[in-house]
């Protein structure tokens, strides 16, 4: 692994010593995704840090001969799962491929394919491959964003890394991009190609961008669409197959997706809540090789706590098992590092749990952390969230002015002016704003790929479904990515992989539901592994104490004079009175949790403070 760290000159005299301080600059940012085993390469215009011809990596990225007799530069992170498929094909093709390394088999497939060679392509990766004939850059991200892609533009050279960090160390001062900001605090994320720092993009999962010799966008496009393998046809098939075949269907898919991740790959880890998604990942991941699971356990509340259920599992898989102990004052020891890593504000509070369990195994010399956490998603929807993913027929024959009212007795209830003329009415045009309609795009593309199902209710589980993928699936890469990467260790999550998607968005509704037990299939194959009840036991949802975690958090030190204040305009005063008006509600722990997070990150990466710095902050 090197991680993505460089430029492409658009144009101009290029200094190689000069650039090649640069792009050393860049990787020092990131360190932790190259070690000592990275060098610069420059070959104008491309210079970019690679993997030394040394490294004994096994995805390794050496240079290879190649490079002096093509005319394709490449600069290469990542991990090519399906390899041995894509060799054979480029030999069908009359094709030999020069060398062992994933960097070199890119190459060979881009110029026997160009960039069709994306269609055959499976794994995490993320790459630039620069066409010095034509003059042209193209960029390249994995189908599902395990592999992170930011880019900027400065003067004329097109900058690209892993990290926003790492661009923000050979760009201007950082400016913030308010509106992404909003976005992020009313869902949690925020869509590609927006980040939260004007300039500074992020290139999506499975797409492709071209920019020409003048650093004109010419061309941006999606080769990859989980929406495209919803097939009628197939789904229709899968109605009249026997539970023993979908379970068949589901194993076999579940365990070549692992298999290929885990090839080559040494001493593995496994995140295990106990749950039946990492239930089933960890118990197919221990056919494949030596692993070990690991958990995080809230101290003080067992109703809080997946401990006990995470040990149950491991007893009955005979693995070791890792537990990870974490109590209010270690969280806040951690919050501002791990925010520091995350680069946005936390969206959950099990992501300070995510850097203590990576540091962890980084310990026991793991190099691989696994996750199931899209098992779940991919093979039944929230029930809570896909009766809403759709507007329900019923709202139809509801008078608008009832509506209205309904609306504003909501709002109400959560301290919102109702009383502003047309606030109702306004709302949600204003919403759209804040993401440009992305999301309703979205969702729109989802439900016309199900429209050959006539049944609504049988469709809005599965629109949620390949929803999850485009808003919530992506927030656990980049936690998993950043937070693991800074351990030097690899994360996965190991159902991500375009056949058992494809197996996956065409099971039917009431295999996925069945007996009102959501996830039945997996539940179900699961019993294959560990006892029914285990199998079947209710997941304890990692949560933590408002009082404990949070309260201290909402103190003057923290907040007074700093980024709420300063960038936002929101005064001590409001924010004091804000906090005071929240501290008694249901949803108080979120929005203390945010309030804060929002302050930590910008005081971070906007006042340049240290995180030594904001950790005895919280800490006093």
């Amino acid at each position: 692994m090197t991680g993505l760290a460089g430029f492409v000159s658009l144009g101009g005299t290029l200094d190689v010593v000069e650039a090649a301080s640069t792009v050393e600059a860049m990787g020092r940012v990131q360190a932790h995704r190259s070690g000592a085993s990275s060098r610069v390469a420059a070959t104008p215009p491309l210079v970019h840090l690679m993997a030394d011809g040394n490294s004994s990596s096994v995805a390794g990225s050496s240079p290879g001969p190649r490079d002096a007799v093509t005319s394709l530069l490449i600069a290469f992170d990542g991990i090519i799962t399906n390899r041995g498929p894509v060799r054979d094909e480029l030999r069908r093709a009359g094709k030999q491929p020069r060398s062992g390394s994933d960097r070199e088999l890119v190459l060979d497939a881009w110029e026997q394919w160009g960039t069709r060679c994306l269609d055959r392509l499976a794994g995490r990766f993320a790459f630039v491959v620069h066409d010095q004939q034509s003059r042209t850059s193209y960029l390249a991200r994995d189908q599902f964003g395990h592999k992170p892609f930011q880019y900027t533009i400065c003067g004329d050279r097109l900058y690209f890394a892993s990290e926003i960090k790492t661009l923000l160390a050979v760009s201007s001062p950082p400016v913030l991009n308010g509106r992404a900001l909003m976005e992020w605090s009313l869902y949690g994320n925020v869509l590609p190609p927006r980040t939260l720092f004007q300039g500074i993009q992020t290139l999506a999962p499975g797409h492709l961008l071209e920019i020409g010799p003048d650093g004109v966008l010419r061309k941006q496009c999606s080769y990859y669409d989980p929406a495209n393998v919803v097939d009628a046809a197939r789904y229709v098939q899968n109605k009249t197959r026997s539970t023993a075949e979908h379970l068949a269907t589901v194993e076999a898919a579940a365990d070549a997706a692992v298999a290929a991740h885990m090839d080559g790959r040494g001493d593995v880890g496994v995140m295990l809540s106990g749950g039946v998604d990492s239930t089933v990942i960890a118990a197919i991941a221990a056919r494949h090789g030596k692993i070990k699971a690991y958990n995080f356990s809230i101290r003080g509340d067992e109703r809080l706590d997946e401990r006990s259920m995470a040990e149950r599992v491991a007893r009955q898989l005979e693995l070791p098992l890792e537990v990870i102990a974490m109590d209010a004052s270690k969280y806040r020891r951690e919050l501002a590092r791990t925010t520091y890593l995350y680069e946005m504000p936390l969206w959950h509070m099990q992501t300070v749990a995510t850097q203590l369990l990576a540091r962890r195994a980084r310990e026991d010399g793991i190099g691989l952390l696994l996750s199931g956490v899209s098992v779940g998603p991919l093979l039944g929807a929230s029930k809570d969230r896909y009766r809403w993913i759709l507007r329900p027929p019923l709202l139809n024959r509801v008078p608008k002015a009832l509506l209205r009212v309904a609306g504003k007795a909501v709002y109400a209830a959560f301290g919102l002016p109702v009383g502003t003329p047309f606030f109702t009415r306004t709302l949600g045009v204003m919403l759209q704003l804040l993401d440009g309609g992305d999301r309703s795009r979205i969702v729109q593309r989802h439900d016309e790929a199900y429209s050959f199902l006539e049944d609504r209710n049988e469709r809005r589980v599965h629109v949620m479904r390949l929803s999850d993928n485009a808003f919530f699936l992506p927030r656990f890469f980049h936690q998993g990515d950043r937070l693991c990467m800074a351990e030097s260790i690899e994360y996965c999550d190991a159902a991500v992989d375009p056949d058992y998607m494809a197996m996956a968005l065409n099971m039917p509704t009431d295999v996925i539901y069945r007996k009102k037990t959501s996830k039945w299939i997996l539940k179900e194959l699961a019993t294959r592994y560990v006892s029914r009840d285990v199998a079947f036991q209710k997941k304890i949802s990692l949560d933590v104490s408002v009082l404990d975690y949070f309260s201290p958090l909402g103190k003057p030190s923290l907040l007074q004079g700093g980024f709420l204040e300063s960038y936002l305009g929101l005064d001590w005063d409001v924010t004091k009175s804000l906090l005071a008006s929240a501290s008694g509600a249901p949803d108080a722990a979120p929005f203390m949790f945010q309030m804060a997070n929002i302050e930590i990150w910008g005081r971070l990466f906007f006042m340049n403070q240290s995180v030594e710095e904001i950790t005895s902050l919280l800490s006093d």
